[in-house]
């Protein structure tokens, strides 16, 4: 754990941070699908090696419900994963850089969150 002054502080007692395994994703997808996370809400980049697995997982239950996610528009699969589902535009925000664009696997990002926070 980071604290603000960027050093490590102590992790709490019987808190174990470790790196998530294939196998855990059935356990994290479910417990994100259980606690209403919504990619649209949170402020973090979705990444996963199975999008449409994870799309399920979590809108599954969502039927009647608003799901909002942000889809960076070079990912046409994002695009069209969404699409497919029945979700339409309702705003778009720009990715803007003051210096060079770090190269970065595009085609994985099928969420990003917050941006019109700024």
């Amino acid at each position: 754990m980071t604290s603000s002054a960027g050093t490590l502080s102590p992790v709490p007692e019987g808190l174990v941070v470790t790196r998530a395994t294939p196998e855990d994703w059935p356990v994290v997808t479910g417990w994100a699908a259980d606690e209403g996370w919504n990619p649209g809400l949170s402020d973090t980049a979705g990444f996963f090696d199975d999008a449409r697995a994870l799309f399920a997982a979590l809108t599954g239950d969502a039927a009647g419900t608003e799901v909002a996610i942000d889809v960076p528009e070079p990912n046409t699969a994002a695009v069209a994963m969404v699409a497919e589902a029945g979700f339409m535009t309702s705003f778009e925000t720009a990715r803007m850089y003051t210096g060079p664009v770090r190269e970065f696997a595009r085609e994985r990002i099928f969420g990003v969150t917050t941006l019109e926070l700024g």
